[in-house]
């Protein structure tokens, strides 16, 4: 079982938990849970800023698709 100082980073929509030996892995929020999306296996000095970048490209990718579909939303009723 993990702990909480087992998290080595977290934004928005993603964080990083250190698994010990075997790397890093990272995780995206949900609702209810967590969702693993990457395993980044190399040690602290480079798993580490490896899994950070993931998860921050992963954030960065969540947020553009966050707005798309909002400027979708509001351009339908509207026509535009």
């Amino acid at each position: 079982m993990y702990r909480e100082e087992d998290i080595a980073y977290e934004n928005d929509t993603h964080w990083v938990l250190n698994v010990g030996a075997k790397g890093y892995e990272v995780y995206r929020k949900a609702l209810t849970h967590s969702i693993r999306v990457s395993r980044i296996g190399l040690g602290e000095t480079l798993g580490l800023p490896r899994a950070i970048v993931e998860a921050d490209r992963r954030d960065a990718l969540a947020t553009a698709e966050r707005i798309a579909t909002a400027r979708r939303a509001f351009a339908a009723p509207y026509g535009v």
